[in-house]
């Protein structure tokens, strides 16, 4: 099923593939989200509003399926482990960073702790 077909009420095709052919130039150059980007930036939505959802719709589809079932297992290990221990929002926290492992591994652990001992403390009177 090609993607016109899959998304005909989100997009019209003939009036995608004027837009896109007019956006050729750009298309050859740019990524995908630095052309949304593009759009976004200049307010070319009203005059390419079908590149824009045909681009919305591209950057959030899932690469490969395994990344997908991979958030769920990491999401599983993470609340059979610590179920008792964390409430919801703290475990969408550890799935998150555990899902993005690339991510994390890259961040200076010790330049986000003085970021975050430099923070004012709030406390809440009680």
């Amino acid at each position: 099923m090609t993607y016109s077909l899959k998304y005909e009420t989100d997009l019209n095709s003939s009036d995608f593939k004027s837009q896109a052919f007019s956006l050729l130039p750009d298309l050859r150059a740019a990524t995908p989200l630095a052309l949304l980007q593009l759009i976004t930036t200049y307010s070319l939505r009203a005059e390419y509003p079908n590149v824009e959802i045909a681009l919305r719709i591209f950057l959030t589809l899932p690469i490969i399926v395994a990344t997908c079932e991979r958030s769920f297992s990491k999401l599983k290990l993470i609340k059979n482990y610590l179920r008792s221990t964390m409430g919801q929002d703290r475990i969408s926290d550890m799935a998150i960073l555990s899902i993005e492992h690339t991510v994390v591994n890259t961040l200076d652990i010790n330049k986000l702790i003085e970021d975050f001992a430099g923070k004012k403390a709030r406390k809440i009177a009680i």
